[in-house]
């Protein structure tokens, strides 16, 4: 079988070994790259010229290299040293998770045991950033005026959630009777 430049890349690109070596195991393997991986680990053989390890057992992740590539001093093995695209990967992915819980739990405005209004956590999270204080003035106006906040879906579903925002608005409920009673208070004495 003629072994192609493309599968001595893609055996190099894996295992960091030289062109001579990665053919030679090519050419052993029929030009099969799992056989000439399978052949590299037999022959315990391991990237030195990269200064990289390679190793198709699952239970190897992290160890040490055998002791043939540790004649080289210390190296780390390829899964310890994640690339800049592996990071990038990572960060789209959080960043993609993120926005998705985002948008699929909601914060839902009560009064009164009907649903006045249901927004995105996005949305509510975006208005908090844009217009924090209007944003605080208007969730304290609701409250004052008897509204509950509850949060909605998959992920906000939760009793604790629930049980904080109804102390929440029991906590202003109460401060509302109590300013109310004051004010009554206050107008009895001038009368």
């Amino acid at each position: 079988m003629q072994i192609t430049q493309e599968q001595v890349e893609r055996l190099r690109a894996r295992t960091g070994l030289s062109y001579e070596r990665a053919r030679a195991l090519l050419e052993q393997a029929g030009g099969d790259l799992l056989e000439a991986l399978i052949l590299l680990e037999r022959q315990g053989g391991t990237g030195q010229a990269a200064g990289s390890f390679y190793s198709t057992r699952p239970d190897s992740g992290a160890e040490a290299p055998p002791a043939s590539a540790a004649s080289g001093g210390l190296q780390k093995t390829r899964e310890s040293r994640p690339g800049f695209w592996d990071w990038l990967t990572q960060l789209l992915d959080a960043v993609w998770d993120l926005l998705r819980h985002s948008v699929v739990n909601r914060l839902e405005i009560w009064r009164r045991g009907e649903m006045m209004s249901s927004m995105p956590v996005l949305i509510l999270v975006l208005l908090v950033i844009v217009a924090f204080w209007l944003t605080a003035a208007l969730l304290l106006f609701g409250l004052l005026f008897g509204c509950t906040y509850r949060f909605s879906g998959p992920d906000l579903n939760r009793d604790v959630l629930r049980q904080a925002s109804s102390a929440v608005h029991r906590a202003v409920d109460r401060l509302c009777r109590e300013v109310h009673r004051a004010v009554e208070k206050g107008k009895n004495k001038k009368h």
